[in-house]
């Protein structure tokens, strides 16, 4: 048989594996497969002719095993595919010539030969018109196998029968291979029955035939076909998206407010923008109880029990609620999942300020504000300083920082145990005032007491955050009470302007 025949038949057979096996082999992949198939010819050397016969030891089972040995190197290079494809080819050499007129050795150096079919007829004779109308038959099965190798008979069962269990198959396979995961699905709301069309990502996979999913404006909801799913499914596939990058931190809570996390979040970008979106995942424990707004047609993230407090997907926006903000928890851990594209160029928030570079021979000049005095420079006129060198030091203006800072610091403490105080006092209150109207058999005045109780506490914590946000304003001050030299050179002069309290610094740079 010739060339075009043996390749024809080394990539069916790849092909067909690749199906069986759901492993999709690549362009290059089927290559190696079509050199493996040439293979056993390329090893008839006429020094082995002469001694062993044509089509002998090449053409076997023995053949195949040497060839295997002198290629396994490829394993070791994390090549298993081409070595594995490589075999394939050559496999497909030996079927082919057992399926001509005179057979193959296959089992050599034993003599029987091996010919499929066993009629003498029906085999295929090297170089007449039945090779060529074989090889029609194996390009044109060829046309079927190939497509059938891109998605793999899973993948061809999986887009016949669109079942939620198929797609929560999908989705552990993508997702074990850090791929983002699509479903596109048609269903009906559980609870209004209202029909709904979409494609949106997956989240988590939540049982066998459950799954967490989010919409492109943010909202989630389970999809499947328990009664107690938001989202009653009738058709649903998953499809692989692009490869995502995962960032986990856990942080442990240990009596303190649920809000002491908010600035260990990272910013979120859009949905779907590539940026990264950060999900709370946990539980804490807390000794209040815990109302959290129920919709029915999605998904809670925020679910609260007897003295707990469970987080699943939360998003930042889910805890706004200053109700959640003000949650004092005595322990618990919640672990940050921030998903992002891996070809994202989106910029993060924490990068560094970009260096100052000055060009030399130049004068620099630098305006100082809150400048006190002479006795806050540092150099003298004509004094050479480097670069990074103090300056001016603001000690006036530094020690304003510190008493405002220490004033802040204790309101931070001060609004805290207020927050503490009257959160304690509320459980108790309302501890007292239900066995009160249970006693009297009225709940009239229930209403408006817990409005004002409300009202107190939520002005509490709005002081807390002011407090807190005063905190970090101060101590980004202090930091810029310390002014050092951009560059190496020598201090020229300083101007001094009472009017306005600033200073205007004048350095000559000779690097």
């Amino acid at each position: 048989m010739n060339f075009k025949t043996y390749a024809s038949g080394g990539v069916l057979l790849c092909a067909l594996i690749g199906a069986l096996t759901n492993q999709h082999y690549s362009w290059c992949a089927v290559g190696v497969a079509v050199l493996g198939a040439w293979l056993p010819h390329l090893c008839e050397h006429p020094w082995l002719t002469c001694r062993l016969g044509s089509k002998t030891a090449t053409h076997s089972l023995l053949g195949m095993a040497v060839c295997a040995f002198l290629t396994s190197p490829l394993l070791l290079c994390h090549q298993t595919v081409f070595w594995t494809t490589l075999l394939i080819g050559y496999l497909a050499h030996l079927l082919l010539d057992a399926g001509s007129d005179r057979g193959v050795l296959l089992f050599y150096p034993s003599r029987v030969r091996a010919v499929i079919p066993r009629h003498p007829l029906s085999r295929v004779i090297p170089g007449s018109p039945r090779e060529i109308f074989l090889r029609r038959w194996l390009v044109a099965f060829l046309i079927i196998a190939l497509p059938l190798n891109a998605i793999g008979l899973r993948g061809l069962l999986h887009q016949i029968l669109p079942v939620v269990q198929f797609a929560v198959e999908d989705n552990g396979i993508y997702s074990a291979q850090s791929h983002r995961v699509f479903i596109d699905f048609t269903g009906r709301f559980t609870a209004s029955q209202r029909p709904i069309i979409g494609r949106w990502e997956v989240l988590e996979t939540l049982d066998r035939t459950t799954l967490l999913a989010e919409d492109a404006q943010g909202q989630r909801y389970t999809l499947g076909t328990h009664p107690h799913d938001t989202i009653q499914v009738q058709r649903i596939r998953a499809r692989k998206g692009p490869l995502l990058d995962m960032k986990l931190q856990t942080i442990h809570l240990h009596e303190q407010l649920l809000g002491d996390i908010v600035p260990l979040i990272p910013s979120d970008g859009p949905p779907r923008s590539g940026r990264g979106r950060t999900y709370l995942i946990g539980m804490v424990k807390t000794p209040e109880t815990l109302q959290p707004h129920i919709t029915v047609e999605q998904f809670q993230p925020v679910q609260a029990s007897h003295g707990q407090v469970e987080l699943r997907y939360a998003t930042p926006h889910d805890l706004e609620d200053p109700h959640l903000l003000g949650l004092y928890v005595t322990e618990g851990e919640i672990v940050l999942r921030t998903l992002k594209d891996r070809d994202s160029h989106s910029v993060s928030g924490g990068t560094n300020p970009p260096s100052l570079r000055v060009a030399p021979n130049r004068t620099i000049t630098l305006v100082v504000h809150h400048f006190a005095g002479s006795q806050e420079l540092l150099v003298r006129e004509g004094q050479t300083v480097h670069a990074g060198q103090p300056l001016i030091d603001l000690r006036t203006y530094r020690t304003k920082l510190l008493a405002d800072l220490r004033v802040a610091q204790a309101q931070v403490v001060a609004s805290k145990a207020l927050v503490l105080s009257l959160q304690l006092k509320q459980a108790q209150d309302r501890s007292l005032k239900r066995i009160e109207d249970s006693l009297i058999g009225s709940y009239r005045d229930m209403t408006v007491w817990n409005a004002s109780e409300n009202q107190i506490l939520d002005h509490a914590q709005v002081q807390l955050i002011s407090a807190r946000a005063k905190l970090s304003h101060l101590k980004q001050e202090l930091a810029t009470t310390t002014l050092r030299a951009p560059a190496s050179g020598r201090f020229l002069t300083m101007q001094f302007h009472p009017t306005s309290s600033t200073a205007t610094l004048y350095l000559y740079a000779d690097d």
